[in-house]
């Protein structure tokens, strides 16, 4: 597909190929604990989406466990997953999803993620971020309930709402993703028009009432495609699961991976060709495993990667044992000079070392240049 994208004043045309495999992470709410005041807890939650969104995560499990001598970490799942839906969702977005509430009040200390699909107003790709709004004919005081209303209006972020094409009802309030065919600068188009002063003009009325982009039409479409079809990365889901057992199984993942300091050394594991140096017994605990026997033909379509509480993955589940639900238990750093690794410093260090192997074995016969 060419992709036309605008930064600043100019137009560059680009070709992406399609990304048909998906990355997933489960953490556990529980980390938030660590955290002294809810200020902390605000700039460590931080801390996780921008580690999400530089390695193009597509989703989050957040599993409980036991926190010190509470039951479990529910408290923490929620406000964990709540705010990383707050800082997943486009600024321009956020007032007409996120009322104001109580875990919002430190939202001001939490860096933005800069991703593709949190464009700036001027930029031109073909993908949008939108939420349902009422069109100029139905009136939210009307006497109906909001969310009974239904609307083809969609805010973007630009000065007016646009109409889209949708198969199916949408929502007043409902989040979607919007494709734009065609799109090009509205400038162009003027500057083949009428004379230059009655051309001058025009651009400055149209730049005043819109974004300076025409299309032919705005068509709602799954939030995957932009990421399938243009290889734009567009941000994670948020998922909860009350234990780390069901957060393997809702993730239906074909390739597990977990990660702890009693796990396999991840070279020696995932590249054991390359480090004829290191024992495939080193921490094992007795399991051993090769990059080729965890790797499905063709590559995986979906790969989860799961990290452990200040206690890891042997806490969570209750035992060693746990090694036995994934398909690959590694240690991406067995010679730590600190006692303990934070798991919002894990997530860069394993994610990091996994970035090759993961483009090498991510679906490979199913991806495809559009």
């Amino acid at each position: 597909m060419q992709e036309r994208m605008a930064g600043g004043t100019g137009t560059v045309a680009t070709t992406r190929r399609g990304r048909t495999w998906s990355l997933a992470v489960a953490i556990p709410g529980s980390i938030l604990a660590n955290a002294q005041s809810a200020a902390l807890q605000t700039y460590l939650a931080g801390q996780i989406a921008r580690a999400l969104a530089i390695f193009q995560v597509d989703e989050v499990i957040i599993f409980a466990e036991r926190v010190r001598n509470s039951a479990s970490s529910s408290e923490y799942d929620s406000l964990l997953g709540r705010l990383l839906q707050y800082l997943e969702c486009p600024q321009y977005l956020r007032q007409h999803l996120f009322p104001r509430a109580p875990e919002l009040q430190f939202a001001g200390l939490l860096n933005p993620l800069d991703t593709p699909h949190h464009p700036r107003k001027h930029e031109g790709i073909p993908y949008r971020e939108g939420v349902v709004v009422p069109s100029s004919q139905l009136s939210v005081a009307s006497g109906r309930d909001a969310v009974a209303i239904r609307s083809r209006y969609v805010h973007v972020g630009w000065d007016t709402p646009i109409e889209v094409e949708s198969s199916v009802p949408l929502t007043v309030g409902q989040r979607i993703t919007v494709r734009f065919e065609n799109l090009r600068r509205s400038a162009d188009e003027l500057a083949e028009g009428p004379p230059k002063r009655k051309r001058k003009r025009a651009i400055e009325l149209q730049q005043k009432s819109s974004p300076g982009w025409k299309w032919s039409h705005a068509v709602v479409v799954s939030r995957d495609e932009p990421r399938e079809h243009c290889g734009l990365y567009w941000g994670y889901g948020v998922r909860l699961a009350p234990n780390l057992v069901q957060a393997l199984s809702m993730s239906n993942a074909d390739v597990k991976i977990g990660t702890s300091e009693h796990g396999t050394d991840l070279c020696a594991t995932l590249w054991p060709s390359t480090c004829p140096h290191l024992s495939m017994e080193r921490n094992t605990g007795g399991q051993g495993c090769s990059a080729s026997s965890i790797v499905p033909p063709g590559g995986f379509h979906k790969l989860l990667v799961v990290f452990g509480g200040v206690h890891g993955l042997e806490a969570s589940y209750g035992g060693t044992e746990v090694r036995k639900l994934f398909d690959a238990y590694v240690n991406a750093c067995p010679d730590q000079g600190s006692r303990t690794i934070r798991t919002e410093e894990a997530l860069y260090v394993v994610l990091s070392a996994l970035q090759p192997w993961i483009r090498q074995n991510g679906s490979k016969g199913r991806e495809q240049t559009t």
